[in-house]
């Protein structure tokens, strides 16, 4: 992946967390979902932020390598 693909990546992730946290606090305002339905849903936001920091990491890895370079 290139520098622009981690980029496009993580903006995507982000937006892909803040429509999941706005779902997941939808799920408390509504007695349809079960306590194990908001916990699945708290794990998938958690692993989209753990994600986002991974993509994070790699693009200043990749700005690390591309600046030994120069």
């Amino acid at each position: 992946m290139d520098r622009q693909e981690l980029i496009n990546l993580r903006d995507e992730l982000i937006e892909n967390l803040r429509t999941g946290n706005e779902e997941y606090k939808n799920m408390f305002k509504s007695s349809e979902y079960s306590a194990e339905q908001k916990s699945a849903k708290f794990k998938d936001l958690m692993d989209i932020q753990n994600n986002i920091e991974q993509v994070k990491a790699d693009i200043a890895e990749f700005d690390k390598q591309a600046s030994a370079k120069l």
